[in-house]
């Protein structure tokens, strides 16, 4: 009841996030939460329970819902009927629990023009999800994973301007044109081999304009010195 009136007291709520430790909806205070019809746009929620479907009833909702974060332990599985939400970003950080590739499939259904733009996951692609990150890969602008996604499905990021890297190989995107930021991290000093992909990313890309590394990458300066003389030359 509490937070219906929380809800109603704020009619044009634009940004909710909620963490749930345990949660249940009384059948009377969801009719009460579809009455509100709260126009939600951002929506971020934090499990710390597994198997719960307060998600799906959550997004059911607000199908308004355009910015979606996942976070924590992993929902339950998805509903049979399809996903009611339209996202432009999806940030996906969740431990391991039902195969992510399906709640990703339900998040982000077949669509003839996909609406996303940006796209977080917080570990690897997920295993059989690649045809999806391919059929929305042309719209997305930014794009952030673990590891770098195959060569066959990072040649469909016609459109990508930003890239984020948990773990930068050295084969770095570099037939990526369109590229405006790289945002690469490591838990260890950044390898030479990735140093020298980066530098090779600066003289190629004629529309970046930002590097980002982590301050753990950054233990030797001197091991920079070309990567920044490129970027200096292009003005990154």
């Amino acid at each position: 009841d509490d937070f219906v009136q929380l809800l109603r007291s704020c009619p044009r709520l634009y940004e909710l996030t909620v963490r749930v430790a345990y949660f249940r909806i009384k059948p009377r205070v969801y009719r009460q939460l579809q009455q509100l019809r709260t126009p939600i746009r951002a929506f971020h929620i934090h499990l710390s329970i597994e198997g719960t479907d307060v998600l799906y009833r959550f997004l059911n909702l607000w199908p308004s819902i355009r910015f979606l974060g996942v976070h924590g332990c992993a929902p339950g599985d998805p509903p049979t009927h399809r996903s009611p939400l339209s996202l432009y970003e999806l940030r996906y950080e969740v431990n391991a629990g039902i195969a992510a590739s399906r709640l990703i499939s339900w998040l982000l259904p077949r669509t003839v023009k996909p609406p996303l733009r940006v796209l977080k996951v917080g570990q690897d692609f997920p295993v059989g999800a690649d045809d999806i990150l391919i059929s929305y890969a042309s719209g997305i602008r930014s794009l952030t994973v673990w590891n770098m996604p195959a060569k066959h499905i990072m040649d469909r990021f016609m459109n990508l301007e930003e890239l984020s890297l948990i773990h930068p190989p050295w084969n770095l995107a570099e037939d990526a044109p369109t590229m405006e930021h790289g945002a690469f991290s490591t838990y260890w000093s950044i390898q030479p081999s990735v140093l020298d992909a980066l530098r090779r990313l600066a003289n190629k890309l004629p529309r970046l304009r930002q590097i980002t590394l982590d301050e753990d990458a950054c233990r030797e300066p001197h091991e920079f010195a070309p990567l920044r003389a490129a970027c200096d030359l292009h003005s990154i």
